[in-house]
């Protein structure tokens, strides 16, 4: 016999709104690693880039006293066209993290990226994926070639006074210990702070 359960799930008021992340590139991106959880890709135009005036209008919506960090997410948020000046408005509201593959952070990126967060009183924070500290896994899972952009994109920002955090996925499973050696050896021979 099936009987009818009445279940309410439980109710959480949000009291406040502290970090809000901005998807600005939809599913666009210009690696297809193979393994991102929502299948973004250069040619994955399922989602229209989010538009500077829709930012404004979500700004001006937001309880500024409350927010602590703005999330600027894609697929890859820096093929924004409006990047910059998406950055621009955002500082001026709250911290900025930036999580990003760095194939697209060239010297002269990092400076203007510096540049306005010294222009500010908050500061831009860079996630940058790193699947692992070998090139030849790495660019297995994001593509060939990759690994290096990469690293040259975390060294610009390492040189404009930048120190990105490195997420990666543990793909193979590796133990972390050996793990963490591996990133650690590997980043040391840039000025990074672990």
């Amino acid at each position: 016999m099936l009987t009818s359960l009445n279940f309410q799930a439980p109710c959480i008021e949000m009291k406040k709104l502290n970090n809000l992340w901005l998807h600005i590139t939809g599913f666009t991106c210009n690696l297809k690693c193979r393994h991102c959880y929502v299948s973004c890709s250069p040619t994955n135009k399922s989602r229209k880039f989010l538009n500077l005036e829709k930012i404004k209008q979500t700004l001006n919506e937001v309880n500024k006293a409350d927010l602590e960090e703005i999330y600027l997410c894609g697929g890859e948020p820096l093929l924004h066209r409006e990047i910059n000046n998406i950055i621009r408005l955002c500082i001026k509201h709250a911290n900025v993290c930036i999580l990003t593959n760095a194939t697209l952070i060239n010297d002269k990126k990092a400076r203007f990226l510096r540049q306005i967060e010294m222009d500010n009183d908050n500061e831009i924070i860079f996630r940058v994926s790193l699947d692992h500290y070998k090139e030849h896994k790495n660019d297995e899972v994001r593509g060939k070639g990759n690994f290096r952009k990469t690293l040259n994109g975390i060294n610009n920002l390492i040189n404009s006074d930048f120190n990105p955090i490195i997420t990666a996925v543990n793909i193979w499973e590796e133990d972390e210990e050996e793990l963490k050696k591996g990133f650690f050896d590997l980043l040391s021979q840039f000025e990074f702070e672990v």
